[in-house]
C-alpha cells in the first residue's frame, strides 16, 4: 500500500469519525518534525532548536572589507604587491569565474609563503605567518559567507 493510499484510507476513516482535523493537526506535525530533521543536517538549525546553528558574519562588503585591510597591511615589496594585487583583483571581479580564478590566485601565494616560510626559505617582506594565517580565513571568511 503506498502513501498517498495509506493517507486516503486514514482520511476515509477520520471523516467517518467526524475527525478531519485529528488527521490534518497529525499530518502537519509529522511535517514539521521532517522539516526539523531536514534543517538540522543541513546545520540550519541546532539541536535546541531555539537558535541558529551559526550566526551570520557580516556583509559581503564587510567581508571584503577586512579582505582587503589584512592585504593593505602586508608588509612592502614584491610578495605583499602581489597579495595586494590578488585582493584587488577579487573584489573587483565581474563575474563568478573571475572570483574564482583570483580567489585561487591570492590562495596560491598564501599558499607559496606558507611553504617559504616552513621550509626556512622565507623572504624579506614575506608576511608573517600569523598574517598569512589572517588572510587565509578572510578568504575562508568570503567565500563561504
Amino acid at each position: 500500500m503506498g502513501a498517498a493510499q495509506r493517507l486516503d484510507t486514514a482520511s476515509a476513516a477520520g471523516a467517518a469519525r467526524g475527525g478531519v482535523g485529528v488527521i490534518i493537526r497529525s499530518s502537519f506535525a509529522a511535517f514539521a518534525r521532517r522539516v526539523i530533521v531536514l534543517a538540522r543536517r543541513a546545520g540550519l538549525v541546532s539541536a535546541s532548536r531555539t537558535m541558529p546553528a551559526h550566526q551570520p558574519r557580516g556583509t559581503l562588503f564587510d567581508r571584503c572589507q577586512h579582505l582587503l585591510r589584512l592585504a593593505q597591511e602586508c608588509p612592502p615589496g614584491p610578495s605583499g604587491d602581489a597579495i595586494r594585487r590578488a585582493a584587488c583583483e577579487l573584489i573587483e571581479a565581474s563575474s563568478t569565474h573571475q572570483q574564482d580564478v583570483h580567489r585561487r590566485r591570492l590562495l596560491k601565494n598564501i599558499g607559496r609563503m606558507e611553504l617559504r616560510g616552513a621550509r626556512g626559505r622565507q623572504r624579506d617582506g614575506d608576511p608573517s605567518a600569523g598574517m598569512l594565517r589572517r588572510l587565509a580565513d578572510a578568504l575562508r571568511a568570503e567565500l563561504h559567507g
